[in-house]
């Protein structure tokens, strides 16, 4: 059973109002000594709600094990997939090397045949 996503953070029109909220308290005067307080908007009330749901939930020991279970099941994942392309570089290496040398013998064909018979001692 895969986890609920969790609600997003983020609400672009309401933190654009906080932007415009922010805005106007610059521009307005500062509060007296009465203790005023500035009115509470509705993003403050949903980011705080947001804000207590992740926290509630990041306390719940059942989210720990979760995130730990998910973690290693990457972990593996990622082992079992470094393995192939291990042995497929090791593969295009060594025939790489082989068509090196075979085209090099190709090229250089009369100083290998004069080094053979040389080393070889042909009469």
């Amino acid at each position: 059973m895969a986890p609920a996503e969790p609600p997003t953070l983020l609400d672009d029109a309401g933190f654009l109002a906080e932007l415009e909220r922010l805005e106007y308290l610059k521009r307005a005067p500062k509060a007296t000594a009465t203790g005023s307080r500035p009115p509470v908007s509705a993003f403050d009330e949903t980011a705080r709600h947001r804000a207590h749901v992740a926290l509630e939930r990041a306390l719940e020991p059942e989210y720990h094990h979760q995130q730990q279970r998910d973690q290693s099941k990457t972990a593996a994942d990622e082992r079992s997939r470094g393995q192939v392309p291990r042995r497929l570089v090791l593969l295009v290496l060594i025939l790489g090397l082989l068509a090196g040398a075979g085209v090099a013998g190709v090229m250089f064909y009369d100083r290998v045949a004069l080094f053979v018979v040389e080393r070889v001692q042909i009469k």
